[in-house]
């Protein structure tokens, strides 16, 4: 798993989440002085995601903290239904998007955990998806990248290309173009002008 960082807010610094399979730990990176545990456990391959002030943590499902005043938090619920493969959730729109090793993408609402809708896509995914214009993009690892529109209800599959390349790495987005690394090229993705 990779670092987050939980921007400062008026009530606390800025704090460092380090993940472990023993849960997620915050450290004022000043300091060094830890600012609280969530010792609920946490998967060791998807990193958690923050958003708006609140904590999504793959753990048991998908798990969303809100950090308090006096270096504790407070959970804000907990879903199994809504469980991440080795892909790190993805959080937009009051929306968070799990996305298993098999190819289900979850939504579930960040309120309340409550699972929003399934979409089934083809083949095994490794990477996280990545949000972009009001849409998400997938690539399996068979290279097929698959663009969907995530609604309130429903996700769509609005469109797919086949990069016909091993991929295991997440895409980057900059610029107005997604950027893809297969086993042997770099692909940039953008609109001709």
């Amino acid at each position: 798993t990779s670092p987050s960082i939980l921007p400062a807010t008026d009530q606390q610094p800025e704090l460092v989440l380090l993940q472990s399979s023993k849960g997620l730990t915050a450290v004022d990176p000043v300091s060094g002085a830890i600012a609280w545990n969530f010792d609920k456990g946490a998967s060791t391959i998807p990193s958690a995601t923050v958003d708006s002030g609140s904590i999504v943590i793959p753990s048991n499902g998908l798990t969303a903290i809100r950090p308090a005043a006096d270096n504790t938090f407070d959970q804000l619920w907990n879903s199994s239904s809504i469980s991440p493969g080795t892909s790190s959730p993805v959080v937009a729109d009051g929306m968070a998007f799990a996305l298993n090793s098999a190819g289900v993408l979850s939504a579930g609402d960040t309120k309340s955990g409550e699972r929003l809708w399934q979409l089934r896509l083809r083949g095994s995914f490794s990477s996280t998806p990545i949000i972009a214009n009001g849409y998400l993009y997938l690539f399996n690892e068979d290279g097929i990248a698959f663009v969907v529109k995530p609604e309130k209800d429903k996700g769509i599959i609005v469109s797919e290309l086949d990069l016909a390349e091993k991929i295991l790495c997440s895409p980057g987005a900059a610029n107005g173009a997604l950027y893809v690394r297969s086993d042997e090229h770099l692909f940039k993705i953008a609109e001709r002008h």
